[in-house]
């Protein structure tokens, strides 16, 4: 049986998972999947969309599993020092970054790509994200009946770039639901990863959409995505464009948006205010998602100081969305 990849698997906490697993992206993991307690319990009690058979699946102890993916070359015992370096570094960034991490075990073993990816899709389902949105995998496309009134997202996210069910993307799309104001908002998605926030917008009726990722396969599989939801017309008119660029440097200085989303990791959020500020219309919102509720007064704080002029809180779970007004 030939085995081609090598997956680590670090324990944490549900607050640091969302970090550990963008640091290991950031160094080269080819893939990630997050096992959260609270998530795949939360999720598989719901009667419709559920994405998880608890009765399969080991739920994690210390309340989250984050597992990345590297090749493994022929005739390879054991991951080569170069991954491990890299591992190792992400356990030192998550210690410094003030979040609460559990144990940070770390385990390695060889496996299927075939067979994580085929179990992967086998866990992932159609999710209702509000009374209109619902994000479905694109290989439950055709038995998924759904009416004209609802926006269907058609997504396949890959190995790693975000299905929609974590509790930071449903903020960013239920807030994106209730801002957008169809033929009239402009919309800028930093840090697209799968593009699922590019194609609501554009979906829910936006004028146009710009999309950044610093991931180039990111770049390619929200093209990928735009392109299963219909939107090739978007693309072509560039009414809908995804740019690989790290945060804002390759959006024309000549842009404002309405809406800016950056579903973010806190510091990232935190560094990259002036250049929002920047980006963003007069009377426009910036969402700043990914946070978890001990960070946000620091956000808010930073945002305030760079400019913006009123600032709302809204909450999912543990997770937090700051929507950031400059008037």
């Amino acid at each position: 049986m030939h085995l081609d990849l090598w997956r680590v698997t670090i324990e944490t906490t549900s607050e640091a998972a969302d970090t550990i697993e963008a640091l290991l992206l950031d160094r080269g993991a080819l893939g990630t999947e997050i096992f959260d307690a609270a998530d795949l319990l939360r999720q598989a009690a719901r009667e419709t969309g559920e994405w998880v058979d608890p009765s399969v699946m080991e739920i994690p102890v210390e309340g989250a599993r984050v597992s990345a993916y590297t090749p493994l070359q022929e005739g390879e015992v054991a991951p080569p020092a170069s991954w491990l370096a890299q591992v190792s570094e992400v356990l030192t960034a998550v210690h410094e970054s003030g979040l609460t991490v559990g144990s940070l075990t770390v385990a390695y073993e060889a496996v299927l790509a075939h067979t994580y990816e085929d179990a992967w899709k086998a866990h992932y389902h159609a999710l209702d994200i509000s009374k209109r949105i619902v994000v479905v995998p694109l290989w439950e496309r055709e038995q998924f009946a759904i009416d004209s009134e609802r926006v269907a997202l058609y997504l396949d996210p890959g190995m790693a770039f975000g299905t929609g069910t974590h509790e930071t993307t449903t903020l960013c799309l239920r807030v994106l639901e209730e801002l957008l104001i169809p033929g009239t908002s402009t919309v800028l998605d930093v840090g697209t990863g799968s593009g699922i926030l590019s194609l609501a917008a554009a979906k829910l009726g936006a004028v146009s959409v710009f999309a950044v990722d610093l991931d180039e396969i990111a770049v390619q599989v929200a093209r990928d995505n735009a392109l299963a939801n219909g939107l090739e017309d978007w693309l072509v008119q560039g009414r809908l464009q995804f740019v690989a660029s790290d945060l804002v440097t390759e959006v024309p200085d000549s842009l404002r948006f309405t809406i800016i989303l950056a579903n973010l990791l806190a510091g990232i959020i935190v560094r990259a205010a002036p250049q929002l500020k920047v980006a963003l219309a007069r009377g426009g919102c910036l969402v700043a998602s990914g946070l978890v509720a001990h960070q946000t007064d620091e956000v808010e704080a930073a945002l305030y100081m760079h400019g913006f002029t009123r600032i709302e809180r809204r909450q999912l779970g543990d997770w937090m969305a700051l929507l950031a007004f400059v008037e």
